[in-house]
């Protein structure tokens, strides 16, 4: 029962109140006079007061004022008693911060339905109080705390059915990022309330809905009888984000999600490891492309080596910033030639990575991890600066081969610095090397996404004479829009159509590839070919240019100098 704190100073009045108030259950805390009421409205922390106004010493307007500076007792009711009851008297109180007045004499049931008023709406807004701390504002949904409260009962319950089981459902939205970057936070923060509207409308009133922060939603099944009940609600939620959009004026977005699911089977004993292995399981199926992905163990292993892998590639790019140490990286040099005559027309540098203890390691292995932890921009320019030495190197030692181009692949968060231009230019001019020989390879997606911004950036690499080429041209989205608003000079045909060239389908493509290139006068090249086969029918549709292992595999860079010492490609 609540503490009420009395402060009067008359004898009689008190004792009265003292026996009404306990007879209703409540505790009660007296003092006389208005400074042993502060001490004990500070000490004692009642859930109300009552208190006279006229008393000698502190009077109640003065209890009152220095109660409502101190943070323990500022929000704590205050009734006044008074035997004054003037308008001006109350308008002093209420302005003080009273919630009330009882004018002397009071009858038992004004006193307890003044202090029921009081203690009700106390109660109301210490509810609306903790909807606060537990609600999230945007999605009007649980937020975490509320969650992990949830969790917590739940892997901490001892389960009354054996068979009843439970899973969560840990929901991320794959271009939640992109969309915020693109349109700024008023659409990102539509994103989230139409997400948190379609899985409310797909769940039944029953099933735990929580905003988990960021891009992430949880859902909790329980009293499951199948574990299949949450794939399919999963596999449920995956194909409504493919088929519905979300409109943001100037265009339309799919709202795709990736889910991990985990469950009661692997006997959880706390929320934040179940949390722990559902975001991983998320991450996992946001990797594979798969919609969803029911954890297992695996995916923390595989988590594990990719971390140590991080590690590790910190350590090696540390290494290579500085003179003296052992390098770990290396670029290998894959020659580029003219498939008519076997003229050497340049290479194309790829990076390779001796791992210590792993050996050599792939790009595939590392690029994205140097991509999505921020690496890439040192590595990246540890691989221009290695490229252009060597090019460098190579025209000063065959004068007869000057004219060599240097193919580089160029991330685009690389490309799109400020600065990209400016530390291109200092490193052609600390390798001494002209622009013209360097060429950028870029992905098509990067054109397609290219910003005002972005388009500066390629048109100052054009003031530096260098060329640009489209990587893997034909596996996206074929923008050809792009081929004459930007400086592009050459196309590389992915080897996925080199591949598969001796049908028929596949040969119109390439054709159409190379007539659209000759037209608006861009080089073409093939890459990928393996086989004799490849190489002539390439040459009968008119592509002029190429790579692969039927005239070279990738080659160190003594390698390579010792071919062109050699003559191979002439």
């Amino acid at each position: 029962m609540s503490k009420i704190l009395v402060i009067e100073d008359e004898v009689s009045l008190r004792a009265e109140i003292l026996d009404i108030l306990e007879a209703e259950g409540f505790e009660v805390v007296e003092a006389e006079d208005g400074q042993t009421g502060i001490f004990l409205a500070q000490s004692q922390h009642p859930e109300l007061i009552l208190c006279d106004v006229m008393m000698s010493g502190a009077n109640g307007y003065e209890v009152l004022s220095t109660l409502r500076q101190n943070l323990d007792t500022t929000l704590v009711p205050f009734i006044f008693l008074t035997a004054k009851s003037t308008h001006e008297d109350i308008r002093q109180g209420m302005n003080l911060g009273a919630d009330d007045y009882l004018t002397k004499p009071f009858s038992v049931d004004e006193l307890l339905a003044a202090i029921a008023a009081r203690l009700a709406k106390q109660e109301a807004a210490f509810q609306a109080q903790q909807h606060c701390a537990l609600w999230d504002s945007l999605t009007n949904l649980p937020n975490k705390a509320y969650l992990i409260e949830q969790l917590n009962r739940l892997t901490q319950q001892t389960p009354t059915n054996t068979t009843s089981q439970y899973a969560v459902l840990f929901v991320g939205l794959d271009n939640f990022k992109e969309i915020n970057d693109a349109f700024g936070q008023l659409m990102s923060d539509r994103l989230l309330q139409t997400v948190a509207t379609q899985l409310r409308q797909i769940l039944a009133p029953e099933q735990f809905l929580a905003y988990f922060g960021g891009d992430e939603f949880i859902i909790i099944l329980e009293n499951l009888q199948h574990l299949s009940t949450a794939t399919k609600l999963a596999e449920q939620f995956h194909q409504q984000s493919l088929k519905q959009t979300l409109d943001l004026g100037s265009c339309e977005v799919f709202n795709n999600i990736s889910i991990g699911i985990t469950h009661s089977q692997f006997n959880y004993s706390n929320a934040i490891d179940l949390l722990v292995d559902a975001s991983l399981a998320m991450h996992h199926a946001r990797t594979a492309s798969s919609g969803y992905t029911v954890f297992a163990p695996a995916i923390r292993v595989n988590l594990s080596e990719q971390l140590q892998l991080e590690t590790d590639l910190r350590r090696a790019i540390l290494k290579s910033t500085y003179s003296g140490k052992q390098q770990e990286f290396c670029l290998h040099y894959q020659p580029i030639v003219h498939l008519f005559t076997n003229q050497l027309i340049g290479f194309e540098a790829l990076i390779r990575w001796h791992h210590p203890e792993k050996g050599l390691i792939p790009p595939i292995q590392f690029i994205a991890i140097a991509e999505a932890k921020g690496l890439i921009q040192e590595l990246g320019w540890w691989i221009l600066q290695e490229a252009c030495e060597q090019l460098r190197s190579w025209q000063q030692q065959f004068p007869q081969h000057a004219d060599l181009i240097m193919n580089v692949n160029i991330s685009a968060l690389q490309l799109n610095r400020i600065d990209f231009s400016q530390r291109l230019a200092e490193i052609l001019q600390h390798s001494h090397l002209s622009g013209e020989y360097l060429k950028l390879e870029v992905t098509e997606s990067y054109l397609l996404e290219m910003t005002e911004d972005n388009s500066q950036v390629l048109q100052s690499l054009k003031s530096l004479q260098i060329q640009l080429c489209i990587d893997d041209f034909g596996t996206g989205y074929s923008c050809l829009n792009c081929l004459h608003q930007f400086p592009i000079e050459t196309l590389k045909i992915d080897r996925s159509f080199t591949s598969q060239i001796d049908e028929d389908g596949q040969n119109a493509v390439i054709k159409a590839i190379i007539t659209l290139a000759d037209s608006l006068d861009i080089n073409i090249v093939a890459e990928g070919i393996e086989t004799s086969v490849q190489l002539e029918k390439l040459k009968e549709l008119n592509c002029k240019l190429g790579q692969g292992y039927l005239f070279s595999k990738p080659l160190t860079s003594q390698a390579a100098t010792q071919a062109i010492a050699n003559g191979i490609f002439s």
